[in-house]
């Protein structure tokens, strides 16, 4: 197992130059939010925009989208029930973040199958892992990177949290080559994996359990992986940022917020790419 240094995310950072518009720069759809968690599609594309993405499409539900529109400028928005427009907004997408907050709901489970009938690079967090269970014969050929916590992972595959505290790094291993996929298994000594090749982040805070955390780190990941790099790259980049964006603000706070991250993020990954930290 390699432990991710400061180095090896500078070099998998993309490259940029003034030749660049919004578009080379990545486009990411974030399917997420819900009547019940409106917020969510906030934090995930407000990551994704400060994390480098060149444009940012939210998909979630109508009233969601009202809080949207009037809290993000930056970010376009549509309504995940307006199917037309979805299926374009998927089809025009370098990558595609879906799961958080969306529910565990039939109408949710048809967006995630939607979602995976496309060959596009898939962010699948919180209630898309859930929902992920029902279609686990349709990702061997996708390039998909799941970001679970143990609560979810143990769901994903029938065994107690106490059993995959005790057997993280193989378990991980052995769904991610069973699978085809990333994974992401959060937690004090996050480990990704593609099943052959295996990373541990050895930073971050317990002053960052705070809610949207998850959410956040979806978006920055989302963001690398439409600026061309590959998922895996994208996984290990954006959590060993997310992290260390922590642990910069850890110094001087007495506990970190998601919102906290997001608007410190390009002072980060800025300074990784001038190798001041």
């Amino acid at each position: 197992m390699i432990t991710i240094t400061d180095e090896m995310v500078k070099k998998a950072l993309p490259h940029r130059d003034n030749t660049f518009d919004k578009r080379k720069n990545g486009k990411v759809l974030v399917i997420a939010g819900s009547d019940r968690y409106p917020t969510t599609g906030l934090i995930v594309g407000n990551a994704a925009m400060r994390a480098g993405a060149g444009l940012v499409t939210i998909a979630t539900s109508t009233y969601a989208r009202q809080i949207i529109s009037s809290n993000l400028m930056e970010v376009m928005s549509i309504s995940y029930e307006d199917n037309k427009e979805l299926t374009r907004q998927i089809e025009i997408a370098d990558t595609v973040a879906i799961g958080s907050g969306i529910d565990r709901t039939e109408f949710s489970k048809e967006l995630l199958e939607k979602a995976l009938n496309y060959d596009k690079k898939l962010v699948i967090d919180a209630d898309g892992i859930f929902l992920l269970k029902n279609f686990l014969c349709k990702i061997k050929t996708k390039d998909i990177v799941i970001t679970p916590h143990e609560s979810e992972f143990s769901n994903l595959i029938d065994l107690s949290v106490s059993v995959i505290s005790e057997n993280r790094q193989i378990l991980a291993e052995d769904f991610a080559k069973k699978y085809k996929i990333k994974l992401l298994l959060k937690g004090k000594n996050t480990i990704i994996t593609d099943g052959n090749n295996t990373f541990l982040l050895d930073k971050g805070s317990y002053k960052m359990a705070t809610g949207g955390m998850g959410d956040c780190l979806t978006g920055i990941i989302a963001a690398m992986s439409a600026s061309g790099i590959s998922l895996l790259d994208a996984a290990i980049s954006g959590a060993y940022i997310h992290s260390l964006t922590a642990d910069v603000l850890s110094k001087n706070m007495y506990t970190v917020l998601a919102s906290d991250i997001i608007n410190n993020l390009p002072y980060v990954i800025n300074d990784i790419q001038n190798g001041v930290i």
